[in-house]
């Protein structure tokens, strides 16, 4: 991700290694990810307000399918 994103999540380098902050994270994205076209809803979330945080926001979220029943 970028800072634009992770200045406003972590806001210090300390944030980043915070695993509560990182969880906080995952809970956020569960919803715009659960949409049915979460293309759409994760670049409306990327649209979030933060005061002196208007960077370029980019994420790239890596997510393993589920495996099928055999």
């Amino acid at each position: 991700m970028t800072d634009g994103v992770s200045d406003p999540k972590f806001e210090t380098d300390a944030g980043l290694k915070n695993p509560a902050l990182w969880q906080a994270l995952w809970q956020e994205l569960k919803t715009p990810l659960a949409d049915p076209a979460p293309d759409s809803a994760l670049l409306d979330w990327l649209d979030f307000w933060s005061r002196g945080n208007h960077d370029d926001r980019t994420i790239a979220l890596l997510i393993p399918a589920a495996k099928e029943s055999a």
